[in-house]
């Protein structure tokens, strides 16, 4: 019994750790300027290219965001949101219009979906 109650202080001693490794390292991860595709397999146009940076303080994300080749043309604006472990989610708010992203961060790609009232899909962005 005293084994086994050893064994679970050690395997929550190694969680703890390991949780606190990966918070620190998310602190500042996604900070740097992206560049990739953005995609809508149900619209008129099916894709285009999406630009920008991200700043990251703590669990806040923000920065700037471009679209390029929409339907309304190219758009951009400012990016607000929050990152939790690998998962980012955010607004860009552009020309009266709001895009709301869930991104998965893995390393140096983000890649996940959106959505708006111009469309749905998904994007794929590399840090430059």
């Amino acid at each position: 019994m005293r084994r086994a109650t050893m064994l679970c202080s050690v395997f929550l001693a190694l969680a703890l750790l390991l949780g606190g490794a990966s918070l620190a390292l998310a602190d500042g991860g996604v900070t740097g300027n992206w560049s990739g595709t953005w995609t809508c397999p149900d619209g008129q146009i099916k894709s285009g290219k999406m630009h920008g940076n991200l700043t990251q303080n703590g669990n806040k994300v923000n920065g700037h965001f471009w679209l390029e080749g929409t339907i309304v043309g190219n758009i951009d604006g400012p990016l607000n949101g929050n990152i939790s472990g690998s998962l980012m989610v955010g607004d860009i708010s552009a020309g009266g219009k709001k895009i709301h992203l869930d991104g998965n961060v893995s390393g140096d790609t983000i890649h996940g979906n959106y959505s708006s009232e111009i469309g749905n899909g998904g994007f794929n962005i590399k840090r430059q």
